[in-house]
């Protein structure tokens, strides 16, 4: 009887059901599923692969209220409390894909600031505590706020289907601007980041027009590790700079075995600046957006210079 969903806030409703049996809610041409086990999840996902997937929502929302695109299948699956929260194993830091931002934001104070400080300017309070790390992921949005840093920070993800689980590395997770490489039957699990040596050196970077709550004209996240004061390892990962986040790969393998000096670095961004075909939209110009991806590497090179 819809009548009786009606009535009450979903959280109300979902309290008073013993969380056993997947939740079916059907009206009209509508259906809405809210499974309360991975297993259950994926089987779900198999059989209804029209259905979109509910990680907390926050994007997915901008679909019926921007777009005007009516959702007509949906599972949900922020229940399910075996792909939540967070271990140290293995010298890695693996964190459940359907952890709030908020949660994350929190946890990686102590193990990664760099990601930790991109996480406090990812939207409101109030989204952190509805949006998911694996949500925001799974979107592959190409100014999606975590993915140039679990780039730089060698993020792999757990993939889980009905027969298996594979692990995939974030970087090669990402096909193209909303693409990713999930299977129909596949879900994700976990996000497994390594916990890297104290002689790696992490930063993230944000250009918006407004400070908080807003959405990236560009991002970017470095990882440097310098041996006797020449480059051993780099990563340079931009957001919006491509259809997809994306490493400078040129850049970097100009870097590699290089002076990490001023000289070094100005060479660096006269190819960074070929590296990309940004954009122009309402945030800003191709060209601008070119200007910001040199300076950001310039401004990380004058926060790490000995």
């Amino acid at each position: 009887d819809i009548s009786y969903f009606e009535t009450y806030t979903r959280e109300d409703l979902i309290d008073k059901i013993e969380k056993k049996e997947t939740i079916i809610i059907k009206k009209d041409d509508y259906e809405y599923y809210i499974p309360f086990t991975l297993e259950e999840a994926i089987r779900l996902k198999k059989e209804h692969q029209d259905a979109v997937i509910s990680s907390g929502g926050t994007d997915l929302v901008l679909t019926v209220t921007k777009r005007k695109i009516p959702i007509r299948k949906i599972i949900d699956i922020t229940m399910i409390d075996e792909i939540k929260g967070y271990r140290i194993d293995h010298r890695n830091l693996c964190i459940g894909a359907g952890t709030k931002i908020e949660d994350v934001y929190q946890i990686t104070k102590t193990y990664f600031p760099a990601l930790s400080e991109m996480l406090g300017r990812f939207g409101s309070k109030q989204i952190r505590n509805r949006a998911s790390i694996g949500g925001n992921i799974a979107t592959a949005s190409p100014i999606g706020d975590t993915l140039p840093v679990l780039i730089a920070l060698k993020a792999k993800l757990v993939l889980s289907s009905q027969n298996n689980e594979r692990i995939k590395t974030i970087e090669n997770f990402i096909l193209g601007y909303r693409k990713t490489d999930l299977t129909p039957d596949e879900l994700i699990k976990e996000v497994i980041i390594p916990l890297s040596d104290e002689n790696t050196i992490t930063k993230s970077y944000k250009i918006s027009k407004r400070t908080h709550l807003d959405i990236s004209t560009v991002s970017a996240s470095f990882s440097l590790k310098l041996d006797n004061g020449k480059v051993r390892d780099i990563i340079l990962a931009y957001g919006g700079m491509a259809e997809m986040p994306k490493r400078a790969a040129n850049t970097e393998k100009f870097l590699q075995g290089k002076e990490w000096n001023e000289k070094n670095i100005l060479e660096a961004t006269e190819i960074l600046k070929k590296e990309f075909s940004p954009l122009t939209d309402a945030r800003s110009s191709a060209d601008a957006r070119t200007i910001m991806a040199k300076n950001l590497l310039i401004k990380f090179f004058e926060e790490t210079k000995n």
